[in-house]
């Protein structure tokens, strides 16, 4: 669980299409650690992205003021609430009323989440994951760090804590590197 707070690779990187039913829900994953974009997308009958509408964060008040579409053609903005994403402005929904009412397990649109994943959890001596395969010593490290806490040698923990922090910075930054390839970031005026 420390490795999935404190670094951000490319091997984290995950993207999934989920449906958006017709009360705005779409349910997060369980596996999101931090979402990077998130954007209304229309299908084609393949199921390939047609066309990609970026999505601004608002607060649940601002979900429940403005359900409706008031001049929109697709939705703009997004709220959480215990597990989902709730969308709005909705789409309009006209065949899937039933007795006036949205049927709520009718899918209207579809998000496109880009986010961050958990790494696989390892429960049998034969697996591996990423973080393993890329930097074994964190494993190592933070092992040593959670035993010596456990014993309560806090010098130890402390020695070893160190070391677990250097080997995640490394990993990390080296990752950075080869993502700016080497050269500083440059914002053009």
């Amino acid at each position: 669980v420390d490795v999935s707070r404190e670094l951000r690779i490319p091997t984290m990187e995950h993207t999934t299409v989920l449906p958006v039913y017709a009360d705005g829900t779409a349910f997060i994953p369980e596996d999101l650690i931090e979402a990077k974009t998130l954007s209304f997308v229309t299908l084609d009958s393949e199921d390939n992205i047609e066309e990609r509408y970026a999505l601004n964060r608002s607060s649940l008040h601002e979900y429940n003021k403005s359900r409706e579409l008031n001049g929109h053609t697709t939705p703009n903005s997004f709220a959480t609430k215990g597990g989902k994403f709730k969308v709005f402005p909705l789409p309009k929904v006209k065949d899937k009323i039933v007795n006036g009412q949205p049927v709520n397990d009718a899918v209207v649109g579809h998000l496109e989440l880009s986010y961050y994943i958990l790494p696989i959890t390892i429960n049998d001596p034969d697996e591996n994951n990423w973080v393993l395969l890329l930097s074994p010593d964190i494993y190592f490290y933070g092992g040593l760090m959670h035993s010596y806490r456990y014993i309560r040698d806090y010098d130890g923990a402390q020695f070893w804590e160190q070391k677990y922090i250097s080997a995640i910075n490394k990993l990390q930054g080296s990752v950075n590197i080869a993502a700016w390839a080497g050269g500083p970031i440059v914002v053009g005026v």
